[in-house]
């Protein structure tokens, strides 16, 4: 074999090569949307952390969810395996193949009996890469993030002082001192009170749609149940952020 189709040879070995090679934790890392989504729909949005852990936002920045999966990166179709099981008792299995660089497909292939993974026509949804930043604060907050002073409105607000301490003001003349303790096990995280004065207990939930933002609720009667109420989610502004002078308004999240 002479020269020339030698090295012409070893490009398409290369080339081949390439093309075939499978992906990384640092290829998903940053944010992706949701291209061509149905009029009227909200567009999602989903931040991929690390090979545990990606998140869901709505088209308003709020969190859908933390998803926690198993990343396979052994094959051109990355899988995903969910690592606990869903409200229904279901294991989930996804799917993501990259298109190009900046695009996705993601698709859903199995949730407990239902078994897509032999369906071709299945096209499942388009996401395109927004940026590269790492999330991972998202979905490990620490007390640190909720540390400082949170307000909906000049007769609402919250101000977590230290680990433990806290004032609120939900409606009342004055604010009151409680001892707190937060469960960041859970989703959204748990907050418990303890009034200082009176030992009152107040239970409470908690979400980070931004860094300047925080979705919370409080639940005199402790009647939490793991969830916001559906006319019971208000929004939160750290006080030291750029947005502290906007006009604060109850909001329903979604």
């Amino acid at each position: 074999m002479n020269k020339r189709y030698l090295a012409t040879f070893i490009c398409i070995i290369l080339a081949l090569s390439g093309f075939g090679q499978t992906r990384s934790m640092k290829d998903l890392i940053g944010k992706w949307r949701q291209t061509g989504n149905p009029k009227n729909k909200d567009t999602i949005d989903f931040m991929f952390v690390n090979d545990t852990t990606f998140i869901n936002k709505d088209v308003q920045g709020n969190f859908k969810n933390v998803n926690k999966y198993h990343f396979d990166f052994s094959r051109e179709q990355i899988i995903l395996s969910s690592i606990h099981k869903n409200r229904d008792g279901d294991d989930i299995t996804l799917s993501l193949k990259f298109i190009n660089d900046n695009t996705l497909n993601y698709k859903i292939l199995k949730i407990g009996s239902y078994d897509n993974t032999q369906n071709i026509k299945n096209v499942g949804m388009m996401l395109t890469r927004v940026d590269n930043k790492d999330y991972s604060y998202l979905a490990n907050p620490t007390l640190l993030n909720l540390r400082g002073g949170w307000m909906h409105n000049p007769y609402m607000f919250v101000d977590f002082i230290s680990d433990t301490l806290a004032s609120i003001k939900d409606g009342d003349r004055v604010p009151m001192l409680y001892n707190y303790t937060v469960d960041f096990t859970k989703f959204p995280y748990y907050v418990d009170f303890k009034s200082l004065e009176n030992n009152k207990k107040i239970q409470g939930l908690f979400t980070f749609p931004t860094d300047s933002t925080m979705i919370f609720e409080t639940f005199p009667r402790n009647n939490r149940k793991g969830d916001f109420s559906p006319f019971g989610r208000y929004f939160y502004i750290k006080l030291d952020s750029a947005k502290k002078a906007m006009v604060l308004k109850r909001r329903q999240v979604n």
